[in-house]
């Protein structure tokens, strides 16, 4: 444990492409120290010029995800030096064609499931996210590959989730990513793989009180105007 932040700062300050993908999942690592060193790594590639465009693309959306350290100021430096060499952002997608997306209700301990249904040049593919009330995006991740098309129909009878409609998702993990700020935990690491498989390649923190959850669910406020019966 004490090398692991001097190995990411080696590894992601070196200059090959894939290495940036790596840095951008320590990034979202839940021990600061190691956020911190992927974070100088990427900037020392910036500042060389050497810092690829998928890796420069995800930098603000990631920004906007992480707790208020000293992470975030590195990465201020990073795409300053990224955006004098050209326009940075969205977050890279994925070509996937989202198919159905289903849901649960939270539990009694507040955790929720959200499954979606892809389909690519490659075959299916399936996103998966668990959140936490009091914790964000506790876990995520993409699979693709053999057998995938079962993966989603599994998880959906296991859980007894619904199908829901495909914006909801974007507002949920909008609201899970401000709960996780609030406690001081950045999401899953794969939610970079799962905000770029459902197309949400701006996806930012909202916070949601019950009044904007009421506005969402109850546009012309008919529960409001219903009698106590």
């Amino acid at each position: 444990a004490p090398l692991r932040p001097g190995f990411v700062r080696r590894v992601a300050g070196r200059d090959e492409p894939w290495r940036g993908r790596l840095a951008l999942y320590w990034l979202l690592d839940t021990a600061s120290e190691v956020r911190l060193a992927a974070a100088g790594g990427l900037g020392e590639r910036a500042r060389r010029g050497t810092l690829d465009l998928g890796s420069a693309a995800a930098l603000p959306v990631i920004r906007s995800w992480l707790p208020a350290d000293g992470t975030r100021p590195l990465l201020d430096k990073a795409l300053h030096e990224a955006r004098r060499r050209g326009p940075v952002g969205p977050l890279e997608e994925h070509a996937l064609r989202r198919l159905q997306l289903f849901g649960t209700l939270p539990d009694g301990s507040g955790g929720q499931s959200f499954a979606a249904a892809l389909e690519g040049s490659n075959g299916p593919a399936a996103a998966l996210v668990l959140l936490k009330t009091g914790e964000g995006v506790r876990d995520a991740f993409l699979v693709q590959g053999d057998g995938i098309e079962d993966v989603v129909p599994s998880h959906v009878a296991e859980s007894g989730g619904f199908e829901v409609a495909r914006p909801a998702l974007e507002t949920v993990l909008a609201a899970a990513l401000a709960d996780g700020l609030l406690a001081g935990r950045p999401p899953a690491a794969g939610l970079l793989d799962v905000a770029g498989a459902c197309g949400l390649g701006d996806l930012r923190p909202q916070s949601m009180g019950m009044a904007e959850w009421m506005a969402l669910a109850d546009p012309a406020r008919e529960v409001a105007g219903l009698s106590a019966p």
